[in-house]
């Protein structure tokens, strides 16, 4: 999904985006202003996840990370663990047409 989808999905359609990135990547660049921080690296990040998601399993879900790679194997990670409606992010954070590049914002990250 591009990020200006991602990020309307969002905003209008109470969707989740969720930035699957590390902590060191979030201080770093900060945090698309919208997004949850659970690292897909955590043992725990499926059941974040759904701690996020109240338990819906078919709540829209949109996951980002640098760029692109790690939001879509956290992707099947979270379809394998029953989630129905999940999808990565196209371009990420930082990579080319990414969150960064469309100019969308991003907040500091604080822990």
């Amino acid at each position: 999904m591009p990020v200006t989808k991602g990020d309307l999905m969002v905003r209008k359609a109470g969707g989740l985006l969720i930035d699957v990135r590390t902590p060191d990547e979030w201080r770093q660049t900060g945090v698309p202003v919208t997004a949850h921080t659970v690292s897909a690296e955590d043992p725990q990040f499926v059941q974040k996840v759904g701690e996020l998601t109240g338990g819906d399993k078919s709540r829209r879900i949109a996951l980002i990370c640098r760029s692109d790679n790690r939001s879509a194997e956290a992707r099947d990670t979270l379809m394998a663990a029953g989630f129905t409606n999940v999808t990565s992010i196209n371009g990420g954070v930082t990579g080319p047409n990414g969150w960064i590049d469309a100019d969308l914002p991003v907040r500091p990250y604080s822990n």
